[in-house]
């Protein structure tokens, strides 16, 4: 079992290690310091596809809550002019205590 494990990590090292290679190339490349061909820029961007993700499809979705604090506390009325009934009492008064 460790030893598959250890291959899995292995393969993904060398994937990161491709990876960073590629880029490193390319970076070289807008620097005007390596000269490519416009076919290995054009494999460097497939093995890039493949092997990192496209920020541009990576969707997220971020759900935000915002809470009031007050000095004082609401009396009944204000908390049923806020809130509604959501204690979820049938009559028309209710309680707090506090």
């Amino acid at each position: 079992m460790a030893a598959r494990i250890r291959a899995e990590q292995n393969e993904l090292q060398r994937e990161k290690i491709q990876t960073t290679q590629i880029v490193k190339r390319l970076y070289s490349h807008v620097l005007n310091e390596v000269k490519m061909t416009s076919t290995q820029i054009r494999a460097a961007e497939i093995l890039l596809r493949k092997t990192m993700p496209d920020l541009s499809s990576i969707e997220q979705q971020i759900e935000v809550e915002h809470h009031q604090v007050r000095a004082n506390p609401l009396d009944e009325t204000e908390w049923e002019q806020t809130y509604g009934d959501s204690l979820g009492t049938s009559s028309g008064s209710t309680t707090l205590v506090n």
